[in-house]
């Protein structure tokens, strides 16, 4: 609730925009990124810091950022650790034991 009364649609959206990054980030394993990939999250990656800076990305580290939006970065944050676990999920652990597992430790 405190996200929908502290935070932006358009700002929540964005943070959001930034979870495949995150997932890559995440996921990786010690495997390597690649060339596309890596040159894929680093574009996704401009467009957001653009998007949050109005236009500049030197005004980024300078923004207000509301509870909602820490809220949304956690989530964000959550979501991507859950998507790259879920490629290390064992056999034997059905899909919702896996996520009650995941998210009580986290």
């Amino acid at each position: 609730m405190v996200l929908a009364l502290t935070a932006t649609v358009v700002w929540s959206a964005m943070i959001a925009a930034a979870s495949p990054v995150l997932i890559a980030l995440f996921g990786r394993g010690g495997e390597p990124l690649g060339g596309r990939r890596a040159a894929g999250m680093v574009l996704a990656l401009a467009g957001v810091v653009t998007l949050v800076g109005n236009g500049s990305p030197a005004a980024v580290p300078h923004l207000d950022l509301a509870a909602g939006d820490l809220w949304m970065l956690a989530a964000t944050a959550t979501f991507a650790g859950y998507s790259a676990l879920l490629r290390r999920r064992p056999e034997g652990i059905g899909g919702v034991a896996f996520l009650f597992m995941t998210f009580a430790l986290v």
